[in-house]
């Protein structure tokens, strides 16, 4: 129920969410910011009413009680009207939340054990342009930083640059190695130049870029034992649509990007109101887009994204410690508080981007990623493997799960389903596949250039002499 208790106003409010039993346990005791729209003047709560939020400490904005037995619960705002190309995604982040928030609750206590459930909270913490040439890179200290994770409870993804994969310190590699837990690596782009997987003009073009970044990683892991998460961190937050269908092609498993996508340039348009409301966004030829959140920004946002079972992927560079690790303490500190929390590679993060529903002896999987790593419950005598509704062009492809495989057709605005039958191992590798993978052995090259290389030895020279020139 929407109780007309608020007013226009152009004033922030902080709304504080209390500590009752019937909240979500990952909004107990935040605080976040509603800024603008609503000056909300409080409702009266009634005997054995529970307030669930407050704004600024005082005024009840949104009250629970069991009337005649039945749930009920009233707010003091509602849901805006979405706008055109507006999705329910933007009516649910930082400084624009209360309208839609406690229906999204409501909703989901209604429906209880009946609906999806999700892996859990899920989290990391992604360095761009870091490499592995020394033991430390700009402001960041890798044995200080490992130590520091492994302290604090937190997981560390180094986006490397492929181009920077050809020579490595030993050293560093084996503090990586011994590790495992607190750090891992990415890929971030190819050679890192501006807007690079941007400006790829044909499919061609993106096949060579992306092959060449797998093939770099490849060595990598051929030469040092460690392992190279198959996602990629698109430089500048930009990238065509030629490399999301080369990146699915090359069996990349998702690209990692700031959100909103609808803001992100050369990603096409997504028009779903449920844009940005998944896991991870099924985009173009089906690769996954994973999201993440400057670590510059308020925590509001991680909140959020812990709300909607999202990964919650904060990224930042080596300037954002300069002062120090205590930002990644404070960070770590609060996403750890939400819950139990699952730190990993990107990898492992795309690979859990599912959820899932029983019903009886039969296992219900929505897929969110290319490749997913589902545990099977005991007595599970059928899969049902959905892709869900797509934003753009239809898609053909093959689900694989249970060493079975099934042709499926993807179409925009209806799902894919496939079944397979038991028995089935503990936990199941379910996989997309696209009708026309492509080996990265077998691309050619781009042509080759010095100018990446020139560019990549200034920036690298600038980032490690950062400190220095500080001090």
């Amino acid at each position: 129920m929407i109780r007309g208790v608020a007013e226009e106003s152009s004033r922030s409010a902080r709304i504080e969410f209390s500590e009752d039993g019937g909240l979500d346990r990952r909004l107990r005791g935040q605080r976040l910011w509603q800024r603008g729209g609503l000056a909300p003047v409080g409702l009266p709560p009634g005997p054995g009413d529970a307030v669930l939020a407050t704004a600024d400490g005082s005024a009840p904005l949104w009250i629970a009680s069991r009337r005649q037995g039945q749930p009920r619960e009233e707010v003091a705002a509602g849901p805006d009207e979405l706008a055109p190309g507006e999705s329910l995604r933007d009516q649910l982040h930082a400084g624009r939340f209360l309208g839609l928030l406690p229906l999204v609750h409501f909703l989901r206590r209604v429906d209880g054990a009946a609906g999806w459930t999700s892996p859990g909270l899920r989290a990391a913490i992604v360095f761009d342009d870091p490499n592995l040439r020394g033991m430390s890179y700009g402001y960041l200290r890798f044995r200080e930083l490992v130590e520091h994770a492994a302290v604090h409870g937190y997981h560390v993804v180094m986006a490397a640059i492929p181009l920077d994969y050809g020579f490595v310190d030993r050293a560093a590699v084996r503090l990586f190695d011994e590790h495992r837990h607190q750090v891992s690596l990415a890929l971030h782009g190819n050679n890192h130049e501006a807007f690079e997987l941007l400006r790829v003009g044909s499919e061609v073009q993106a096949l060579a870029l992306v092959a060449q970044s797998l093939r770099r990683a490849a060595r990598f892991e051929s030469r040092t034992g460690l392992e190279v998460s198959r996602v990629i961190c698109a430089p500048h937050e930009a990238c065509a649509a030629a490399v999301l269908r080369a990146a699915l092609r090359l069996g990349l498993e998702a690209v990692c990007l700031e959100t909103p996508l609808q803001r992100r340039p050369g990603i096409p348009l997504l028009s779903s109101p449920l844009t940005g409301w998944e896991p991870a966004q099924l985009v173009e030829t089906g690769i996954p887009i994973l999201p993440r959140y400057p670590l510059a920004y308020p925590f509001d946002d991680v909140v959020l994204r812990a709300f909607l079972d999202q990964p919650m992927i904060v990224f930042g560079h080596h300037q954002d410690v300069a002062g120090g690790l205590g930002r990644l303490e404070e960070l770590a500190g609060r996403i750890n508080r939400l819950g139990k929390v699952s730190w990993g590679s990107l990898a492992e993060l795309a690979r859990s981007s599912f959820l899932q529903r029983r019903e009886g002896r039969t296992l219900l999987v929505r897929i969110h990623g290319r490749c997913v790593r589902v545990p099977i419950p005991e007595g599970t005598d059928r899969i049902i493997v959905e892709v869900p509704p797509l934003d753009s062009e239809p898609l053909a492809g093959d689900i694989v799960a249970g060493g079975a495989r099934a042709a499926v057709q993807a179409t925009p605005g209806e799902a894919a389903r496939a079944c397979f039958e038991g028995p089935f191992r503990a936990v199941e590798t379910i996989a997309w596949q696209p009708p026309s993978p492509v080996s990265p052995a077998a691309v050619p090259p781009p042509p080759w250039r010095a100018w990446p290389i020139i560019r990549r030895v200034m920036t690298e020279v600038r980032d490690r002499s950062a400190p220095f020139l500080r001090a």
